[in-house]
């Protein structure tokens, strides 16, 4: 998946939200492009994400954005964001797995990190 990722997101001059949904067995199966933002900064809100993973009956989701500056290193703001989004989920019944930050070059998870954990 982060292949796939790298190539959907290479080359934008603005961040980009997604949100991938997973089936009960943790296959992909459908991305949201939830939001477009600037060069620095995306907003996105819990209701626009959730509609659409209720909407197409989600098991999971993983979160990705682009950093255009080309450093995958996730900011305060991010980790916000994702704290946020994983409370949303587990109210949904729909969680929240991991958060990626995607640039040209590499990719950094959130989880791998240790920024998220699962309950």
């Amino acid at each position: 998946m982060g292949l796939w990722l790298r190539s959907y997101l290479s080359g934008s001059q603005q961040e980009q939200f997604l949100a991938v949904l997973l089936d009960a067995r943790s296959r992909p199966f459908h991305v949201i492009h939830a939001a477009k933002g600037s060069l620095t900064q995306v907003d996105v809100h819990p209701r626009e994400l959730f509609r659409d993973a209720v909407r197409f009956a989600a098991h999971s989701i993983i979160l990705a954005h682009n950093h255009p500056s080309g450093s995958a290193e996730p900011s305060d703001a991010d980790v916000d964001l994702t704290l946020r989004m994983m409370d949303v989920g587990m109210l949904m019944g729909i969680p929240v797995i991991d958060h990626l930050v995607v640039t040209d070059s590499d990719i950094a998870s959130m989880r791998a990190l240790g920024l998220v954990i699962l309950p």
